[in-house]
């Protein structure tokens, strides 16, 4: 087996006591980031997609573009981003610091429609599919 990538077998496969396998196995691929001190790993269902997946990740890392994911979640962000708003930490796209109007206005957005919905998910988990359901529902509500 590739350096990086391991063989994962399911709880009641013979081959975890040494036997033959029983189980379809699927391949966990990972990296380590040395800035972050942290591993990035995936798992996958063909071991040549694990290696395709590694070799890439590798040169992403390299290249600065690989990240691991972050445990922030939508909340935490929302808090973090109406606190530097109000601090003029986050300016606006003019590079001013927002209005306080507009601050407000922002913090009751986030908590009364999107926080409720994402907030306890991961940064990192959250999909495209995950904000078009909220924007269409949004819209079906007459929000939006």
């Amino acid at each position: 087996m590739a350096t990086g990538i391991e063989t994962r077998h399911a709880r009641g496969c013979r081959a975890r006591g040494g036997g033959r396998c029983s189980c379809t196995p699927t391949y966990q691929a990972h990296v380590f980031d040395k800035r972050s001190g942290r591993r990035i790993r995936r798992t996958f269902a063909r071991q040549a997609e694990a290696k395709t997946w590694r070799q890439d990740a590798l040169i992403a890392l390299r290249s600065g573009t690989l990240r691991p994911p972050s445990p922030i979640t939508v909340r935490e962000a929302a808090r973090t981003l109406n606190d530097g708003m109000g601090a003029g930490a986050i300016l606006d796209r003019s590079g001013k610091p927002y209005k306080p109007s507009t601050c407000r206005s922002y913090e009751d957005a986030l908590d009364t429609y999107i926080v409720p919905r994402l907030g306890e998910l991961r940064l990192a988990e959250v999909q495209r599919r995950d904000v078009q359901d909220l924007v269409e529902d949004l819209r079906a509500a007459g929000l939006a």
